[in-house]
């Protein structure tokens, strides 16, 4: 199954992808019937923006990441508030579990990667050092 693009929706509506873009990102550029058009469309189509793409273009990911471990039971229930306390800020969580087959600077390493403006350690085992280097 292959994803659909802002380029298969403009296709559809017969306009330009930038104007697809416009009516996505929501900003002006389109008129109210152009936007309501290409919203039905890509509604149609089940179009739905890739929102990897859209952090990439942004300076700010609005992605909080959390490292914890498996092995802790009461670490499901401080990742459960930090979803609640990051959406009531407009912010998004991104797990990575530190597990016996998996150490934790790699789940830290895989957060970093999705370009998460901070991360929340659980139970970690950095030394001062682990820390600074990682």
């Amino acid at each position: 199954m292959t994803r659909l693009t802002m380029a298969d929706v403009a296709k559809a509506a017969g306009i330009s992808t930038a104007l697809v873009s416009i009516v996505m990102r929501g900003v002006p550029g389109a008129s109210d019937a152009t936007r309501a058009r290409v919203l039905r469309i890509a509604d149609e189509l089940g179009y739905v923006p890739d929102e990897r793409a859209r952090k990439l273009r942004q300076s700010r990911s609005r992605v909080l990441g959390v490292a914890f471990e498996l092995q802790q039971p009461f670490h499901g229930d401080l990742v459960e508030r930090l979803y609640a306390a990051a959406a009531a800020h407009g912010y998004d969580i991104a797990l990575s579990a530190v597990a016996p087959t998996r150490d934790e600077p790699t789940a830290v390493e895989a957060l970093l990667r999705e370009r998460c403006e901070a991360v929340v350690l659980l139970g970690s085992r950095f030394t001062d050092d682990g820390l600074a280097a990682a």
